[in-house]
């Protein structure tokens, strides 16, 4: 793996700032010894910022960063220093390049004081030196160059050096958690997905780590895992594992052997895995919290869905015995409202003849669960209640005793099939 083989994540971040025509642009070309970025003497040429991944002797890998200008004018422009200010947090040195002839800028202070903020190394380059006659002096974080003739290019990329070894992180991807002569067996699958002739990045990197420990790494697929564990004479430290096969691999390492993964050992290295644990286990306690909610939220549902069909059942069960006498005395137009007549007696009689279809109609009845299995349970409860309720309506509306059966006979045939309720409610898919 060479150092151009290195991920991004684990470069130095150089970042180059400054305001619209100071030379940032050509001062890393200068430092670069390539045509990374595009050189113009039109202001704001840069206009997005331009990273480049990249060897940079004496810092080895790196990614180098040109930002717009902080003085970039209008909406857009506005938009673009927003942007070259979040590369702030991305970068590891910063190099701030003044125009030598115009001197530091309000802006170039404001970054300065940015810098000092959020304890990033930084170096003001004061670009275009050979230009002006006379130097004034600087502090220790300034630095006279020209992009133009070369002058203290070299002394930069030195400063820069220096910088890179102060900034240089101690953290090591596995290597920590072995000793010396340690073995290690990193279980790599080889699928579809794999890279032709060559393993991913992550693997790569584990495995340097482990040979730069001095131990002795043993590369294998799921699929061997068993046999490569058998044939070695002592258990390995450690064995590491895709994620895709963490289920089938742990069930073959002993649990006397450490287990982890390489997004796991990435998480570590790239992150707090502390905290992220942590979080996850507050994610955890959010899910069964919402879970929980839910579950309260559908109590009431239900509960108010039940109320209601109580309700309409109550009706519809009392509504016959309640109402029969005021809707005879209305249908067949018995003065008096006299329940002793025999008139009464009569229009009673009519009614009970004219409601034998109902009793017809319940010879379904057995065969509603049957139904209600096969086409669906929520829509025979919808269809109950509906067929209750247009049942009353028409029975209350009734202005003839022809109509008033019609519903008397919906009524009638839906109301028993109402005790069928509780079934669908608690089964209902």
């Amino acid at each position: 793996m060479s150092l151009n083989d290195t991920a991004s994540a684990d470069r130095l971040h150089i970042g180059f700032f400054g305001m619209r025509n100071a030379g940032k642009s050509s001062l890393v070309n200068a430092v670069t010894g390539q045509e990374l970025s595009v050189v113009s003497d039109v202001k704001g040429t840069t206009t997005d910022p331009v990273k480049k991944a990249m060897e940079l002797l004496p810092l080895g890998p790196v990614v180098i960063i040109d930002t717009p200008g902080l003085d970039d004018e209008g909406e857009l422009g506005e938009k673009r220093i927003k942007k070259a200010r979040r590369i702030i947090e991305q970068t590891d040195i910063a190099v701030l390049v003044v125009d030598a002839e115009a001197g530091m800028s309000r802006q170039d202070e404001e970054l300065v004081a940015l810098f000092n903020e959020k304890k990033l190394p930084y170096i003001v380059a004061f670009n275009k030196a050979d230009l002006i006659s006379e130097r004034k002096n600087i502090d220790e974080h300034g630095i006279f160059v020209s992009a133009a003739t070369g002058e203290n290019v070299n002394a930069l990329k030195d400063r820069l050096g220096a910088f890179a070894k102060l900034t240089a992180s101690d953290r090591r991807v596995i290597a920590d958690k072995l000793a010396p002569g340690s073995v290690v067996v990193l279980v790599m699958p080889i699928d579809e997905a794999a890279p032709k002739g060559r393993v991913i990045m992550p693997q790569q990197q584990v495995l340097r780590d482990v040979l730069d420990s001095h131990c002795t790494a043993v590369c294998c697929q799921d699929t061997e895992l068993a046999a490569t564990l058998a044939a070695l004479k002592e258990p390995p430290a450690l064995v590491v594992t895709d994620s895709q096969v963490f289920g089938s691999v742990s069930k073959i390492v002993p649990e006397s052997v450490m287990l982890t993964s390489f997004s796991i050992l990435f998480a570590r290295y790239r992150g707090d895995l502390a905290e992220l644990v942590r979080g996850a286990a507050e994610l955890k306690k959010l899910e069964k919290l919402q879970m929980k909610q839910t579950l309260i939220h559908s109590f009431w549902f239900l509960l108010v869905i039940l109320t209601v069909i109580y309700i309409a059942d109550e009706i519809s069960s009392n509504i016959n015995g309640v109402m029969k006498p005021y809707m005879i005395f209305d249908l067949f137009r018995i003065p008096n409202a006299d329940t002793t007549t025999a008139e009464y007696g009569s229009a009673v009689s009519v009614m009970a003849i004219a409601t034998i279809p109902t009793y017809i109609l319940t010879a379904v009845n057995p065969l509603y669960r049957t139904l209600a299995d096969r086409f669906g349970r929520k829509i025979f409860l919808f269809i109950n209640t509906l067929g209750m309720g247009l049942g009353m309506l028409i029975c209350m509306t009734a202005a003839n005793p022809y109509i008033f059966i019609v519903g008397s006979c919906l009524t009638g045939f839906f109301t028993p099939n109402d005790m069928q309720v509780i079934y669908l409610m608690e089964t209902a898919p």
